[in-house]
């Protein structure tokens, strides 16, 4: 008999301890929301940052890679909708790294060829100006005169220097 009155002393401290139990556990799940609230408006904001960082790098640099290399209008379309929904995830992925590179590398080339340009340019009017036509840039060869027509080596020599 006294066994059942031991359960119900048991018992009945149980039901006084949870409400300050319960009270402390609500506190910490607010807290945890509170901190899940601020955490997810700091990664919108990153995010945010991440999406603006990724529409740049297309209007300045992938855009203009398309333009130049492609030159199907559904190719273009149906790039350009993929890139923007890798832009919305804000993940970068496969995809985006490999246009990023492929639109760098092709702009650096434009760069160099511009530069290259500039330095023929530069090279053709130059200050001496010594290759600014062709008659400049060609020498003229002159034919030594053979004085004897049984000469071997006369005739050899003259052979040679039309060969180079």
């Amino acid at each position: 008999m006294s066994e059942p009155a031991s359960t119900t002393t048991q018992a009945e401290p149980m039901k006084t301890q949870p409400p300050s139990d319960i009270s402390s556990i609500l506190a910490q799940v607010q807290a945890l929301q509170s901190d899940k609230d601020r955490l997810m408006k700091e990664l919108s904001h990153l995010k945010q940052g991440k999406r603006e960082e990724m529409k740049k790098v297309w209007d300045t640099v992938i855009s203009k890679w398309l333009e130049d290399s492609v030159q199907d209008e559904d190719a273009k379309k149906q790039f350009t909708e993929g890139m923007t929904r890798i832009m919305d995830t804000t993940k970068e992925n496969g995809i985006w790294t490999v246009a990023c590179a492929a639109s760098n590398l092709h702009k650096s080339h434009l760069e160099e060829i511009e530069r290259l340009r500039t330095e023929v340019n530069t090279l053709k009017t130059g200050a001496a100006g010594s290759f600014r036509d062709d008659a400049s840039r060609k020498r003229g060869r002159e034919e030594p005169v053979q004085e004897n027509p049984n000469d071997f080596w006369a005739g050899f020599e003259l052979d040679m220097g039309r060969v180079q």
